[in-house]
């Protein structure tokens, strides 16, 4: 019987440490931060610093843009995005969900898990794209009729 109590006490604690050690929903910060999650040049020209240096991570690449995640010293969430030609960020309440639009195109940022949607592609646990409109109607609309 002892044996038992040791070791649902050993459960409780665990579940109790691991709940206050993340971020609820954005387990991309619960991992050691490497060289890859620095922002790159690209950022220069781009006020971050809003940003905790030490909460950015990169989370992935998509159609030549690459995307991160950083927090701000209030606890927002924001989303920071970079091609070779522009870079730009954005941020959001504690909690999400909420969007960025741009010329890099239209993403959201949710806590996990990220809702699936037509028209939208889940990168990665925490951020959709929106699919341009070709890449995701499958039946033809109607046909144009050219005018008299």
């Amino acid at each position: 019987m002892r044996g038992a109590r040791v070791g649902v006490s050993g459960a409780i604690l665990a579940l109790a440490l691991s709940a206050c050690s993340g971020t609820p929903g954005y387990l991309v910060f619960d991992r050691p931060q490497t060289e890859k999650d620095a922002l790159g040049p690209e950022f220069d020209v781009v006020d971050t610093s809003h940003l905790l240096p030490e909460t950015v991570r990169y989370e992935t690449t998509y159609d030549g843009i690459d995307l991160y995640l950083a927090r701000t010293r209030e606890g927002h969430f924001c989303l920071a995005l970079a091609s070779s030609w522009t870079a730009m960020t954005s941020c959001g309440g504690p909690g999400g969900p909420f969007g960025v639009s741009g010329p890099l195109g239209a993403f959201q940022v949710y806590p996990a898990p990220v809702p699936e949607e037509d028209g939208w592609l889940v990168l990665t646990d925490n951020i959709r794209v929106e699919l341009p409109r070709e890449k995701y109607v499958t039946t033809p609309g109607p046909a144009a009729t050219p005018s008299p």
